[in-house]
């Protein structure tokens, strides 16, 4: 296990290093919220999910950035922090109430949490402002839902969002 551990790892730094390195020295020169974000976000697609919420948190400290808010929130539903993933996504509501990306990323952290009802309520108001949404990512959401929920079950921790982090 230790040798396939070490494998993994070198695998990841083989993998990671480059684009890290680049988005580092871009940070260097333009020290923007955005770069931040992007960083986070390839920490995250790595499973590097503590330096990914760092950057992300980095971003949102600096400027009320809406993508690394949605990224954090996405994060701390993957570790099952529901309140800290929602306290997120409703500052991120504050600054467009109206985001259909902000709405159903609520919707799913209510539900994950077991509040289906305000679950429900968020994901009709995102159906009202952006009607194409549904039809977009029933089946997705749908599928996803069903294995978080027998995941949730199990007790292992569900993949949500694996492709939705914001740049």
């Amino acid at each position: 296990m230790a040798l396939f551990n070490a494998e993994v790892d070198a695998f990841r730094a083989a993998a990671l290093g480059p684009r890290e390195k680049e988005l580092l020295g871009q940070l260097e020169k333009d020290s923007s919220p955005a770069r931040e974000n992007q960083l986070g976000v390839l920490y995250a697609q790595f499973g590097l999910l503590g330096k990914a919420l760092g950057r992300f948190e980095s971003a949102v400290n600096r400027h009320q950035y809406l993508p690394a808010m949605v990224n954090a929130a996405n994060v701390y539903s993957m570790q099952q922090e529901y309140g800290r993933a929602q306290e997120y996504l409703r500052r991120a509501q504050q600054i467009e109430p109206e985001n259909a990306r902000v709405l159903i990323a609520l919707a799913f952290s209510l539900f994950q949490s077991g509040n289906e009802s305000d679950a429900k309520s968020t994901y009709e108001r995102m159906s009202r402002i952006d009607p194409r949404w549904p039809r977009a990512t029933a089946v997705r959401r749908h599928r996803c839902l069903r294995r978080a929920g027998a995941r949730r079950a199990k007790g292992k921790d569900p993949e949500l969002f694996g492709a939705d982090w914001l740049e």
